[in-house]
């Protein structure tokens, strides 16, 4: 007679399936940060490329015209339009939906919601009757773009937003959309949070320098 043959039945236990069950979270959570990341790249440079598209727009408009145009960054909004005060004209700069503008650049001044816009004075043309005349109708972080006033580049700084953290500190990804004014070139620059210290950093000392002159 046959022996009886006894088959053995493997199973998982359950420490083996909290095993599992962890080693899959931990590799899809990764692969969630990654996505992300990448998708926040692609977003970023997409609105990079639109954003000196938008710089030269309005560069080529005022220099069409021979007259100021109103840059109006509004802060809160995290978002960016300029003005024509002869034709009444307004454009507003597009980004993706939590990438949010929190500082303009012109020359080696910041401008941001801390340190306020831009007073005639500043583009050296305290007696341009006109450009006053169009200072005195905007808002306090208003800056003022025209050709022949000393201006070499204009750069706009924009960020991807965290809801979860406060100041500075809530955004993820900075960069500096930069155009020469003069060349007519246009530059994409990723910065950290000690890089956009020293820009307020140098600011401070173009802004010192211009009062002792």
């Amino acid at each position: 007679m046959n022996s009886p043959r006894h088959h053995r039945h493997s199973a998982f236990t359950l420490l083996e399936i909290i095993v599992v069950v962890t080693l899959m979270m931990v590799l899809l959570g990764v692969s969630v940060v990654v996505v992300t990341s990448n998708q926040d790249n692609v977003l970023i440079k997409d609105d990079g490329a639109r954003m000196i598209a938008y710089l030269r727009n309005a560069w080529d408009h005022t220099r069409a015209t021979g007259a100021p145009l109103v840059l109006r960054p509004n802060y809160e909004k995290g978002s960016l339009t300029y003005y024509d005060p002869l034709s009444g004209q307004t454009k507003k700069a597009e980004l993706a939906g939590d990438h949010r503008i929190i500082g303009i650049r012109i020359n080696d001044r910041m401008y941001s919601a801390t340190t306020g816009g831009m007073n005639p004075g500043d583009v050296e043309a305290e007696e341009d009757e006109e450009l006053e005349s169009v200072a005195s109708m905007e808002d306090e972080f208003a800056l003022y773009l025209s050709e022949g006033r000393g201006m070499a580049r204009i750069s706009v700084i924009f960020a991807a937003e965290d809801e979860d953290q406060e100041g500075y500190d809530q955004y993820r990804h900075i960069v500096m959309a930069s155009l020469n004014l003069i060349t007519g070139k246009g530059n994409v620059k990723d910065l950290e949070r000690e890089d956009l210290d020293q820009l307020f950093e140098i600011s401070l000392e173009a802004e010192l320098d211009e009062e002792l002159l």
